[in-house]
């Protein structure tokens, strides 16, 4: 039996990727502050750490843990927070993992370490599909902080002999996620099935990936990857407009609504976003669940469990 120590497990990815851990035979501990919840619960049987990292306890769970694996998913995960605050940014992001990583080299340097980083640090890329390969230049305080904690992430690979990897996670959806853009649209039109407003233009291009895809990502780096500090696109590699979903998730709900766009771009937001997955996919990755199915999955999480919530 494997322990597992997972940062931000009762999050929306980290729930997933808890239960499927367990679900495997995993002794897995949690350190988490409970903060965004997920909507499942995990296993009864996992281990709770509340903490608000950085904690200098996270030391000492490290030390004392003896983990074979170590994924780090705490932090900041929301565009929006960081144009008002960036410097809390900053903390949550790039100070958490230093504190996570300095945990590891002090108490457990064998112990590999997987971190959640975001495609925001690439911004809006004039060329596609991105490739890890494509030049940075993030264009929301968000991206700059996903960013810095990438660069420790890599830096201790190469300064202490950690083994580490970055996940660049593109427009990821799932169940139980109770904000982004599908969820948006699909109480939208629980709320008016007659009238449906996007925000932006519709135009916009994004590579949405289903959280249990991204589950499958995180555990394949960790167990096939080198782990020298490398970073690898997480995604399903095909492209997908605003416009486009909206349709599906009306389509999908058997909903003919009058569709309208703001024509505004929230701060922060790139324009266009397709990955190239070819790095991931060398480890035995491939995408199993298609947009479509992955909206009816979320549809069917949301009539049951919030419908009547926001009634």
């Amino acid at each position: 039996m494997s322990r597992v120590l997972v940062t931000g497990g009762a999050g929306f990815i980290g729930a997933h990727l808890v239960r499927r851990l367990a679900a495997g035979g995993a002794d897995v501990t949690v350190v988490d502050d409970l903060s965004a919840p997920s909507a499942k619960p995990v296993p009864s049987d996992v281990t709770w750490h509340r903490l608000r990292l950085p904690d200098p306890r996270l030391r000492t769970i490290v030390a004392e843990g003896r983990f074979d694996r170590i994924y780090h998913l705490a932090g900041a995960a929301y565009v929006p927070p960081s144009i008002e605050d960036p410097a809390g940014d900053l903390g949550n992001n790039a100070g958490v993992t230093l504190d996570v990583l300095e945990a590891v080299r002090r108490g457990s340097p064998e112990t590999p370490v997987v971190y959640t980083s975001s495609a925001a640090v690439y911004g809006s890329p004039t060329e596609l599909p991105i490739s890890e390969q494509t030049p940075i230049a993030p264009v929301s305080p968000y991206g700059v902080s996903k960013y810095a904690a990438e660069q420790y992430v890599s830096l201790y690979a190469r300064l202490h002999g950690l083994r580490t990897a970055s996940l660049r996670l593109f427009s990821v959806f799932g169940p139980g996620q109770r904000k982004q853009v599908v969820f948006d649209l699909i109480a939208k039109l629980a709320a008016d099935p007659d009238r449906l407003e996007v925000i932006g233009l519709g135009s916009e291009l994004r590579d949405f990936v289903f959280v249990e895809d991204v589950v499958a990502a995180a555990i394949a780096v960790m167990e096939r990857a080198p782990l020298t500090g490398e970073a690898y696109n997480v995604a399903s590699g095909c492209g997908i407009t605003i416009g486009e979903l909206a349709g599906h998730v009306a389509d999908l709900l058997g909903l003919a609504p009058v569709v309208s766009y703001t024509g505004e771009v929230r701060p922060g937001d790139a324009l266009h976003w397709v990955a190239d997955i070819s790095r991931l996919r060398a480890l035995g990755f491939a995408p199993a669940v298609s947009v479509r199915d992955g909206v009816r999955r979320v549809a069917a999480w949301y009539a049951e469990t919030e419908a009547g919530v926001r009634a």
